[in-house]
């Protein structure tokens, strides 16, 4: 067996794990990050504190023995500009900062963001790199000029541990600026993004040998030097492999800080899909799907807003599990989009929105609503999932649906999400499944192969309620309205026009 450490990089912290031959974790150490948000279009990290955070976990989890090698993922969607040594200009620029929701906009009219969205499988969104390199073409001039080459910080981190800054192809698919079929940088998507080539890292396949571990970062991280580094992936797609979503009549539903549906295609859909993206996997497989900033970030946020007298997310259920399942106040609905949101429409400005006799509310009703919001929204989403991967399955009962994520920690929301889908859930043991499909990655690419013993054993099947389904199908279409309802405002208050 050949030892690999997976590292995996989130949006709130950085995971280091090892596995044994069977796929069962012998180390683990992770390290918080902070979400710095200095403007409210702003969502960033500091890089230094990531790579402290990096450089942590990895020293920890090898300070027993070394490992054979080392496999990265990270969340998508990130910006870095770096120098031509690989040090850092500046924040990171996360998947959910909206600063270059204008320039989204301004692309969503041009004739050929049809054709962009198609090549590329990026719909027209601020939360892509191509419309932030826009942006600070436009509006953050001096770092943009003084930037060698804009990367992922996969590609940064990757650049600390070898000296070579490159991007694996399912990271650069999530940028907006790779071409799907080419599998190289787009012409007409660095065109969109006031951007060359040239300035931006060279691209390998995800099982690639990248390069060893140098001696500084050895020193740093306590890998030895000369351990391989194998490419990697972004975290959704490192989920999908260590759940068993990458097999075949699979579907996976991902809530983490944010949310994701997919499955997995041997080819990009022709016509996009206006509603999904389409990312690469690995050299013949991609993944298409539906994201939306609110995760169990969002139920985090209303129990601190409303309810923070309980100590946690946890400690809350409790309390609002009766009004979750069989809410007592039918005129009350939610639209949960505190972060803003991006799929069905792709549009800037989505914001939370009440509905129902607001003074009369109990505060727990409104975290219950604001918990069967989130659920009901992805039922929305899942259904894009369901027509879009119909024609690949005999009928749409016989596709499995696998939940990961640390969110599926909480029974209410399992249950929640089965009752909201009508479709029983596969909860694997392992639920954190990025760093899994990163060991199974770097396994494949060090010469293991590839066994689907190792991805993760499911611990429990959820059932939906038969009833409680039904009830969401009328909140659904009440979903349906209200975001059909609020989307003209929505897009005023984003163009400054209310």
């Amino acid at each position: 067996m050949t030892d690999v450490v997976a590292v995996d990089v989130g949006t709130s912290s950085v995971r280091a794990v090892r596995y044994d031959a069977g796929g069962r974790v012998t180390e683990e150490a992770r390290r918080p990050l902070r979400i710095l948000v200095p403007r409210s279009d702003r969502c960033e990290h500091d890089p230094a504190a990531l790579g402290a955070a990096f450089d942590d976990v990895l020293r920890e989890v090898c300070a027993s023995s070394p490992p054979d090698g080392v496999c990265i993922g990270t969340y998508l969607h990130g910006l870095l500009p770096i120098d031509s040594s690989g040090l850092d200009l500046g924040p990171i620029q996360l998947w959910c900062d909206d600063r270059a929701a204008a320039e989204a906009a301004n692309l969503r009219r041009r004739d050929a963001a049809s054709l962009l969205h198609e090549r590329t499988g990026c719909p027209p969104h601020g939360s892509y790199p191509r419309e932030r390199l826009a942006w600070m073409a436009a509006h953050d001039r001096r770092r943009f000029d003084a930037a060698d080459r804009f990367v992922s910080p996969k590609a940064w981190l990757i650049g600390r541990l070898s000296g070579r800054v490159v991007e694996d192809e399912a990271t650069a698919s999530g940028s907006g600026l790779f071409d799907l079929e080419k599998r190289c940088w787009s012409r007409e998507a660095l065109s969109a993004a006031s951007i060359d080539g040239g300035r931006l890292a060279d691209v390998v396949p995800t099982d690639a040998i990248v390069g060893t571990v140098v001696d500084d970062a050895a020193r740093r991280t306590g890998l030895p030097a000369g351990t391989p580094i194998v490419a990697g992936a972004g975290d959704g797609m490192l989920a999908a492999v260590g759940s068993g979503a990458d097999m075949p009549g699979t579907l996976s539903i991902t809530i983490g800080t944010s949310a994701a549906l997919r499955v997995v295609p041997d080819a990009p859909p022709r016509p996009a899909i206006p509603a999904l993206w389409c990312y690469v996997l690995d050299r013949s497989r991609f993944v298409l799907g539906a994201a939306s900033n609110n995760g169990a970030a969002v139920l985090e946020w209303a129990r601190r807003r409303w309810a923070p007298e309980f100590e946690s997310v946890d400690a809350l259920e409790a309390a609002i599990r009766s009004r979750v399942e069989t809410p007592e106040r039918a005129d009350l609905l939610v639209l949960p989009f505190v972060r803003g949101e991006r799929a069905p429409f792709y549009e800037p400005g989505y914001g939370l929105a009440i509905s129902g006799a607001v003074t009369a509310i109990d505060k727990l009703d409104l975290i219950a609503a604001t918990w069967r919001g989130v659920a009901t929204h992805l039922a929305l989403l899942f259904e894009e999932i369901e027509r879009a991967a119909g024609a690949s399955s005999p009928t749409a009962e016989s596709v499995k649906v696998i939940a990961s994520g640390g969110g599926f920690r909480s029974p209410l929301l399992a249950q929640t999400i089965a009752d909201a889908i009508g479709r029983e859930l596969l909860v694997p043991e392992d639920l954190e499944a990025s760093a899994r499909g990163a060991w199974i990655l770097g396994r494949r690419a060090l010469g293991d192969g590839d066994d689907p013993a190792w991805r993760s054993p499911i611990r429990l099947r959820v059932t939906p309620h038969a009833a409680r389904h039904e009830r969401f199908q009328r909140d659904l279409e009440r979903h349906r309205r209200a975001l059909d309802l609020m989307r003209p405002i929505w897009r005023r208050l984003a163009q400054g026009t209310v």
